[in-house]
């Protein structure tokens, strides 16, 4: 399964990859393709990324040929690379004869329709492509309809990043261009991981996810944040919920609103397939947070749930724990960037492996209550406290729970205000565990053990 947070591990995280770059960088400006090619043949994989190709603009067809002719790279990032419409051209030929390329990054650019349909063009037959990056482009009607008729045709494409597109400014929704992409999942067998977040359109247009989803049995991840979702597509997207047994996460931040939910929550309250649902920046009202917290404390599989950025006080917190007590499968909640002042029952969930409550003004005085907590909770893996003034005080508490827990591995901590003698008292702790080997205490401070 494909978390919802990631889309594939950075290709930057190789130390070849910069390298790499920059050889190829020197061959083109030297104008050396068989320099090139050579330097090609020794990488399986090429970061541009943040890289302006703009100033190499007379050799990026030399660049595309020696790539047609390369047998040895499968990741190939050209993010905000300024790939224009003068490019794309040779880029799509490239692509079309390539046969090793499985990933390919060209979000951030200046892809538009025509260019997005040259694209689409390769994309439909491509033996090896498996994970496509089109985001924040220029695509809009035309070009996702071109996408369209590629996945419907595609058997290989398992992940799309297709977001951002279609959208003027922030007073306009602009083209609704997810709904040619989502027709496509009526079809389409392969694809696995699909983002349409920004991607404009109505409440009309947008019941095509849920209507795909009712009929798709492929698409495991989706993720549609800050659209427009409202009455006729959370029906859709209710229903889908009842009969869709393939899709384990779903993330719909800052795409729900206030009074209009209850046919997702009834649709979610029979659903028993999703493992990660993320409903940041919804702001529920009280009754719909009493239903959701319903349906979430009896899903037979839910692992994971993210409310941040709701507004929820402290009494709307205890609704969430509530509801986390009564599933002990839940291995992961994030109640960041909220109002809560305390945590009533939170001592009693022992099960939890990743906890993000960083930016609520829990204050120093709950420091021991959290301390007790950590060392009843033998799962815990992430611990996130970050910016709740627990770093205010010295907290010798927490000092020793973080030092003898079995299996902690990751503490965020980090405030402005954090206090010398607690860095010294929790670096000391780090080294003395067996198990932290991550220590945030002030950004960009990381103490890696």
């Amino acid at each position: 399964m494909i978390s919802c947070n990631i889309l594939a591990e950075s290709i930057m995280n190789r130390s070849d990859i910069s390298i790499g770059a920059k050889q190829v960088l020197q061959d083109l400006e030297e104008r050396d393709e068989e320099a090139l090619s050579a330097t090609l043949s020794t990488l399986t994989a090429l970061d541009f990324n943040g890289r302006s190709l703009a100033i190499l603009r007379v050799d990026f067809r030399l660049f595309a040929r020696a790539l047609q002719m390369n047998t040895t790279l499968v990741e190939l990032n050209l993010a905000r690379a300024q790939i224009d419409e003068e490019a794309v051209p040779a880029f799509a030929k490239m692509l079309g004869e390539n046969r090793t390329l499985t990933r390919v990054n060209l979000s951030g650019n200046y892809i538009d329709d025509d260019g997005a349909k040259e694209v689409a063009r390769v994309v439909a037959t491509h033996p090896s492509l498996t994970d496509l990056d089109l985001s924040d482009n220029g695509i809009f009607m035309r070009g996702a309809q071109a996408l369209e008729a590629a996945l419907r045709r595609n058997t290989v494409l398992e992940s799309l990043n297709f977001s951002e597109n279609g959208i003027y400014d922030e007073y306009d929704n602009g083209e609704d261009c997810a709904v040619f992409v989502v027709r496509a999942l009526k079809s389409n067998r392969t694809l696995k991981w699909l983002d349409l977040s920004k991607t404009g359109g109505f409440d009309q247009q947008n019941k095509a996810v849920g209507l795909a989803l009712q009929v798709n049995q492929a698409l495991e991840t989706l993720i549609f944040r800050n659209n427009v979702l409202w009455e006729k597509s959370l029906t859709a997207l209710g229903q889908a919920l009842r009969v869709n047994a393939v899709l384990r996460c779903l993330d719909l931040s800052g795409s729900l609103r206030s009074g209009s939910i209850e046919p997702f929550i009834s649709g979610l309250s029979e659903n028993t397939a999703l493992e990660e649902l993320r409903l940041a920046e919804c702001r529920l009202n009280r009754r719909e947070l009493d239903e959701l917290m319903e349906a979430v404390a009896h899903h037979p599989r839910l692992r994971t749930l993210d409310l941040s950025k709701n507004g929820l006080c402290t009494s709307q917190a205890g609704v969430v724990i509530a509801a986390l007590n009564k599933n002990p499968r839940i291995q992961e909640i994030d109640l960041r960037h909220n109002a809560i002042e305390a945590l009533p029952g939170w001592e009693e969930l022992h099960e939890l492996q990743v906890v993000k409550l960083g930016h609520n003004p829990l204050g120093p005085d709950i420091g021991p209550f959290i301390a007790e907590w950590i060392t009843q909770a033998s799962a815990l893996r992430e611990l996130y406290l970050d910016y709740t003034g627990l770093a205010t005080a010295d907290q010798p508490e927490i000092v020793a729970a973080v030092e003898i827990h079995p299996s902690l591995q990751h503490l965020d901590l980090s405030d402005r205000s954090i206090t010398p003698a607690l860095k010294d008292s929790l670096s000391a702790a780090m080294r003395m565990s067996t198990s932290l080997h991550t220590l945030v205490l002030e950004e960009p401070e990381i103490l890696v053990f």
